[in-house]
């Protein structure tokens, strides 16, 4: 029987509880928890979690951020691992915003200094 319309598949704590577990069966198979794997656990669509994301009250966000907290640090494991395959998909799964959204930035301080040296010319060539 369907849903009334407006009404969600999960309360929050039954989201938790089933989000938990679907954790819990892939970190027993070593497995990596990802979303797409998630999503067809708990049997809702893209759609509907971004409802759940978007829920007024937040009732759902700290399972989403846990779930996603979850992934980062399985996958950062996995760079920190000797495989340099596992390491090289890894790295490219916590670029993706819904794996920590990791970026390569170069810090720069914002404060440069350039000296021009030109041979036959010193500092009193030009006042004169």
């Amino acid at each position: 029987m369907a849903r009334p319309y407006g009404t969600k598949k999960y309360t929050p704590e039954s989201f938790a509880d089933k989000v938990e577990e679907y954790i819990k069966q892939c970190q027993d198979q070593d497995i990596f928890p990802d979303e797409a794997g998630m999503l067809l656990y708990l049997d809702i669509s893209d759609e509907t979690l971004r409802k759940y994301r978007e829920d007024k009250q937040n009732n759902y966000i700290g399972t989403i951020k846990k779930a996603e907290r979850v992934r980062e640090s399985w996958l950062t494991r996995r760079v920190m691992s000797d495989n340099a395959k596992a390491v090289t998909g890894a790295i490219f799964a916590l670029k993706q915003p819904k794996n920590g959204g990791w970026r390569d930035v170069q810090e720069t301080s914002g404060a440069m200094s350039i000296t021009v040296n030109l041979p036959g010319m010193n500092n009193n060539s030009f006042g004169k």
